[in-house]
């Protein structure tokens, strides 16, 4: 069973986006014995906070859902994610908004714009360099593992 394989001993949190598969955490549980929590209706910024907190080394099962749960609270409050866009350029794409919102909520001292930017330019040096493919995908996951090497190395 897959829950097995990725679990790490804190057990494992379910973001799903639909009714029926919030009993999956039950049948996990039941079936493995490994604690699961789950969280509905997860927005992707949601989903990419869930991942960075996740790899913190003192996070727990119930601390990673009690924050990602304040989280998602004050984002259904506040629908209009809110980013400073007087320095940037006012047609940044919906997705890389969201990317540096929460960039700008988890960073304390980078500026949030400016290392999404290096960190995508770098990025697409590299796909180019080796022939990869581009897709967001990619670029969360190269975001986050810098960012979380630079803030591990920093704090």
């Amino acid at each position: 069973m897959f829950a097995r394989e990725i679990d790490t001993g804190k057990g494992v949190l379910l973001l799903v986006d639909m009714g029926s598969l919030v009993t999956f955490g039950e049948i996990i549980t039941q079936k493995t014995g490994i604690p699961t929590k789950t969280i509905e209706m997860v927005s992707t910024p949601l989903v990419i906070e869930a991942t960075r907190k996740a790899l913190m080394p003192n996070m727990t099962l119930d601390k990673l859902v009690a924050e990602l749960t304040t989280l998602s609270l004050a984002l259904t409050k506040d629908k209009d994610l809110k980013i400073d866009v007087s320095e940037f350029d006012l047609n940044i794409p919906f997705f890389k908004k969201n990317l540096i919102n929460v960039l700008d909520k988890t960073l304390t001292f980078l500026n949030p714009y400016k290392a999404y930017e290096v960190l995508e330019k770098v990025l697409n040096e590299i796909l180019l360099d080796i022939n990869g493919n581009y897709d967001d995908e990619i670029l969360v996951k190269f975001l986050f593992h810098c960012l979380s090497k630079a803030v591990y190395r920093c704090g």
